[in-house]
């Protein structure tokens, strides 16, 4: 409710006060007889417009507040891999600060700081074994050993790189993949980073939708198919992912694809129905191409380290 001024108050009693005055005088007068004056009605008017205030009251104030705008603005891969480098060796170089030598107290602050980095105990003892090592035979600086876990640290990703068996291929033509797991964990991102990786390696791939049951999911893997320039086998109208399986399996080896990756709807372990819909599937895979599926990959969500 709008509050009423000061003004307008003021306004209103004058007004009142008028009226009452004529009334009174207009009692008095009758009572002893007397002929009251006449007092236009315009007059009257006049006198209560005056009376008013000039400006309408102002309105009471909104109590609603404006909400700040806190939408973040999206940060970049560069950004977010350049802040985590700076605090993995700024922590590192905070370990040496005003030092000249590597003691044993610098030793265990930066295994402190491997091991709060989440970096798996494996590494972090490979590193420190080798990194005490250096530092006692080499006398090693803050930017000796900088530099060594620098190195190190590549050494160790190069060596996996090399050592990692690669997946389970066929003999033959097509080798085939089947894509398994949870749902949301990641298996159509999984499956477009496969195929892209096929493709660049000049392979002819083949991706079959079968996951009938997500919305758009066969929308999403042919972005991906575009993205990797690979082909996408997603028959309109056909809902049942043993259908598209075997069929997508008979067009890989029909058109001498080399390589099949096959797309399935998530599922828990604990609904049955589904887990012997994804039985069925591999069957039928198996009956169209003899020794297939060559890999069935399970994605997991893997939370480790402080997060998990």
């Amino acid at each position: 409710m709008d509050q009423i001024s000061v003004e307008s108050l003021v306004g209103l009693a004058v007004g009142a006060l008028l009226i009452g005055g004529v009334l009174l005088t207009f009692l008095k007068s009758a009572k002893r007889g007397e002929k009251l004056p006449h007092i236009p009605t315009k007059d009257i008017e006049e006198a209560i417009a005056a009376a008013q205030p000039e400006e309408a009251p102002p309105k009471a104030k909104s109590l609603e507040k404006s909400t700040p705008d806190l939408t973040l603005a999206p940060k970049s891969l560069s950004d977010a891999l350049s802040n985590t480098r700076k605090g993995f060796f700024g922590r590192i170089q905070n370990a040496f600060a005003g030092k000249s030598q590597i003691g044993d107290s610098e030793i265990e602050e930066i295994e402190e700081v491997l091991y709060t980095s989440d970096l798996g105990p494996k590494t972090v003892q490979r590193l420190m074994m080798t990194l005490t090592d250096r530092v006692q035979k080499e006398k090693l600086n803050a930017d000796g050993v900088r530099k060594f876990l620098h190195d190190e640290m590549i050494q160790i990703l190069d060596l996996a790189k090399e050592e990692s068996p690669l997946l389970e291929t066929s003999q033959g033509t097509p080798t085939i993949w089947m894509i398994v797991g949870v749902n949301g964990a990641g298996k159509t991102t999984t499956i477009g980073k496969l195929a892209n990786r096929l493709s660049k390696d000049g392979k002819k791939v083949l991706i079959a939708a079968g996951d009938t049951f997500r919305a758009a999911a066969k929308e999403q893997l042919a972005v991906w198919s575009q993205r990797a320039n690979v082909e996408i086998f997603a028959p309109e109208g056909v809902d049942n992912p043993s259908g598209i399986a075997f069929d997508a399996t008979k067009k890989a080896v029909s058109e001498g694809f080399e390589y099949l990756i096959l797309d399935t709807a998530g599922r828990l372990h604990t609904q049955k129905n589904l887990m012997e819909e994804l039985k069925k599937v591999k069957r039928v895979v198996e009956k169209a191409h003899v020794g297939s599926p060559h890999e069935t990959l399970l994605v997991l969500d893997s939370n480790q380290g402080q997060n998990a």
